[in-house]
This record gives structure tokens, sequence and C-alpha cells, in this order.
């Protein structure tokens, strides 16, 4: 999905990552070699909005799109604060916080870019999946990155839990298919929320 000027429109099935039909107000985003952000280990996004502010994209060394990315014209913290609440008004809560940066400082010694990895979680859809299938369990809770791309700029991905199904052969218990659904569609909203100015 990419949003253009607080419109979300639909990403095309092409291979090419980027490409939507309305492709011409999108340009490629450059994280230039030896740049804070290059050492620091940001990713480019392939497509963002040139109207400034937050956009929906498509990241470049995603082979299979499994979720929804949003870039924020907002500093880290601002951006994890915004993503929490989002997930919140669709019945998510946060169940653990994966400070990436803190873990590899501490067991690799090495400097890492903001990154979060936020475990979220709708108890409902959870019961009902896990009630369906136990193998579920797998695939919870529902992870979303909050990562720092520049100054005033953050990166975050959501999980599509459809998506997520879709790669495995969960046979046996079709019910998990509406509740991934449902699952979808609220990580949608979250993403389109976020997307908003």
């Amino acid at each position: 999905m990419l949003l253009k000027r607080g419109r979300v429109l639909q990403q095309t099935g092409s291979s090419d990552a980027g490409v939507c039909a309305e492709h011409a107000d999108f340009s490629p985003v450059s994280v230039r070699s030896g740049s804070a952000a290059s050492r620091l280990g940001a990713i480019p996004l392939l497509r963002r909005s040139r109207t400034g502010g937050a956009t929906l994209a498509q990241h470049r060394r995603m082979p299979k799109d499994l979720g929804f990315n949003v870039e924020l014209p907002l500093s880290f913290a601002a951006a994890v604060t915004r993503v929490r609440e989002a997930l919140k008004k669709e019945g998510f809560g946060v169940l653990t916080e994966i400070d990436l940066r803190a873990a590899f400082r501490e067991k690799l010694g090495r400097e890492f870019r903001d990154y979060v990895i936020l475990g979220a979680c709708n108890p409902p859809l959870a019961f009902s999946a896990i009630s369906a299938d136990p193998s579920v369990g797998l695939l919870l809770p529902c992870n979303v990155t909050v990562e720092w791309l520049a100054d005033g700029r953050t990166g975050v991905r959501l999980t599509d839990p459809e998506a997520l199904l879709n790669t495995v052969m969960l046979q046996g218990a079709p019910e998990l298919t509406s509740v991934a659904h449902d699952a979808r569609e609220r990580m949608a909203r979250v993403a389109a929320s976020l997307a908003k100015r």
C-alpha cells in the first residue's frame, strides 16, 4: 500500500515493489554510502511521497509483501509513542518490546540505529486463532518494527497476519482465514492512521 496526499493506494502485484497506479509522485529514497544513516545500518525504502508527510511504502529487500510500511515525519521516540497509541485504538496491546540497538551494543559491542520490535497482540483474535490451531502460536504476537531512518524520519513496519498465514500450510482450521483477515484489516487501519498527518 502507498499513501498519496492522505489517500491510501493499493499496491499492484508486480514484482517491482514500488509500482502503483500513480507512481509519478513517488521517488526513490537514498542513503548515501558513508553517511551517518549508512554507518548505523539504515536501509532505504524503495519509494516515498514527495509531499513530506507520512507515507506508506514498500521495502526494497522484502521478497514478498509481509506487511505494511509507513514512513513518519517524526523523531524515533515520538513515532514509538504514536505507534503504541494507534495499535491500542485497534485493540492491540504491546506484550513485548525488543530494543535491538541496546541488544547489539550489549551482546556485540556494536552500534546500530534506533530500532525496536513491538510484539502486538489483540487478545480476542489471538484466542480465536490459537483455539482453531495451536500451531498459530508460532506466528504470534504480531511484530511491529519502528526504526530510525534519518533525523525527523522514522520507518514503521506492521505485520500482515493474512500474508504470514499464507506462508504456512495450516490445514483443518478454516476459521483461521476470518481471524487472519480481521487482524489484517486492523493492521491496515493502524498503518493508515499512522500515515495521516
